[in-house]
């Protein structure tokens, strides 16, 4: 008897740690969307920013004075002030470079420095950098490499096969090209390979995509109501639903959506709500998403895929041709710790970090 009473308190002892699990797979308390923080707030110009003032308050009245001066900055540094500079072909600057005009560099060059640029920065085929902060423009060659920062006040044009290093900001247009690599990226928009103009508003878009959805969807009641709510006035809390089921082509649906499996949206769909997957999310295309997703899995988009809200994975994400995330005015962000591909035509308004590999393939 008091082997068969042990025994029991020991299987529930054992039980007990997972019984808030085996509670949520057959209640779905976690019904509710994920909370996370949607828009990433962080200043994307932090480290330029600070290496700016850094250095100005320690040039003090010497910015405009061309020479070599040495400064305390992080640790005692030599500072090269010039009007203007062409650094040649192979060449390797020894100092720290504060140019109050244009900066141009020749093939191969090997900065080594940090280097700050008062007016527009054109840096040549296959050189490599560490850090380079510009209140202009700037356009980077083929093959050119930065361990650590770029940052532009103005637009970043980047050639094939660039390595962006840690960072990579600008304050207007950030536009990429085919074979590069990066970390995180921001733009207002980013921009990758050609795009022949930026799409119309958000709310533009979807009316005329949920019209042509309609319009080619099967008809029956269900669809008939759908239409009929998407095209209303928007709620503040639309219906959340536990989807175990993939969604064909053509489907409207303004709701959150739940899944804990791998879940599919057919194709020309239109979804004003946020989505969770517990496992992969793929999106067929020309996908209209007017609200975040979020995966516990891999994100795939399908060409000509547009979201309004934000992107996240724990996995990777792949971006095909001419997704659209985001709207002008509103920062985004897509978020994906294992790696991110993204493909011709990609355009946000906001950021794109990875705690891996991103690459512009």
């Amino acid at each position: 008897m008091i082997l068969a009473f042990c025994s029991v308190v020991l299987l529930f002892l054992f039980i007990y740690p997972f019984l808030p699990g085996i509670k949520e797979l057959r209640v779905k308390e976690d019904a509710d969307p994920l909370f996370i923080e949607m828009d990433y707030t962080k200043s994307p110009c932090y480290f330029a920013n600070s290496f700016r003032k850094i250095l100005l308050d320690a040039l003090g009245n010497n910015e405009s004075k061309p020479g070599v001066y040495q400064l305390n900055l992080s640790k005692s540094e030599t500072v090269q002030v010039s009007k203007g500079i062409q650094i040649e072909d192979h060449a390797s600057p020894e100092h720290i470079l504060y140019i109050n005009g244009d900066l141009r560099s020749g093939k191969e060059a090997l900065v080594p420095k940090e280097v700050y640029v008062q007016g527009n920065a054109t840096i040549g085929q296959d050189n490599h950098w560490r850090s380079l902060v510009c209140a202009g423009n700037v356009h980077l060659h083929q093959g050119t490499i930065f361990d650590r920062w770029l940052h532009a006040d103005g637009s970043i044009q980047v050639e094939p096969q660039c390595q962006l290093g840690i960072c990579t900001s600008s304050r207007q247009t950030l536009s990429l090209s085919d074979s590069c690599s990066f970390r995180r990226l921001y733009g207002f928009p980013i921009i990758v390979g050609k795009r022949a103009k930026l799409d119309a508003p958000a709310e533009k878009m979807d009316l005329a995509a949920s019209e042509a959805a309609a319009a080619l969807a099967p008809q029956s009641d269900d669809d008939e109501l759908d239409h009929v709510e998407t095209t209303q006035p928007t709620i503040d809390k639309p219906a959340t639903l536990w989807m175990d089921e993939d969604l064909p082509p053509y489907t409207i649906k303004k709701c959150n959506i739940i899944t804990p499996k791998t879940f599919k949206i057919g194709e020309h769909s239109v979804i004003t709500g946020d989505i969770k997957s517990r496992q992969d999310l793929i999106l067929g295309a020309n996908v209209t998403v007017n609200g975040n997703i979020f995966a516990d899995g891999n994100i795939h988009l399908g060409p000509a895929v547009k979201i309004t809200g934000t992107v996240f994975t724990h996995g990777s994400i792949t971006i095909e041709e001419n997704v659209t995330i985001g709207v002008k005015g509103k920062i985004k962000t897509v978020i994906a710790r294992k790696g991110i591909t993204l493909k011709n035509g990609f355009v946000i308004y906001g950021y794109v970090m990875t705690e891996g590999t991103g690459i512009v393939s």
